[in-house]
């Protein structure tokens, strides 16, 4: 007697699953033994982490070059971007021509 093609697809379904089923079964079963075999050798001593000290003061020169560099940069990016309400173009109308 010749199944239906519905037969056979449910069949094919209840195989694919089942294999499916076997192999995340199989996969959970190994991972749990290897990790009770490796939690025993596991409890290695991780050597301490050592913070490093952090120089709190930062040089006045420096902090003017890089507040200058940060005006210079919103200058030049507010300069060039069109207002909120006006802005109906993408990053490429956005962007200076003088790069």
């Amino acid at each position: 007697m010749e199944q239906s093609l519905i037969a056979q697809g449910l069949e094919l379904m209840l195989y694919g699953m089942g294999s499916v089923l076997l192999f995340l079964a199989l996969l959970v079963l190994v991972t749990s033994l290897m990790s009770s075999l490796l939690g025993a050798r596991g409890d290695v001593a991780m050597p301490p982490v050592t913070a490093h000290p952090v120089d709190q003061g930062v040089d006045p020169r420096t902090l003017a070059i890089i507040s200058a560099a940060i005006h210079a940069h919103r200058q030049r990016h507010l300069q060039s971007t069109p207002s909120a309400a006006g802005s109906e173009g993408g990053p490429s109308q956005r962007r200076s021509s003088s790069s």
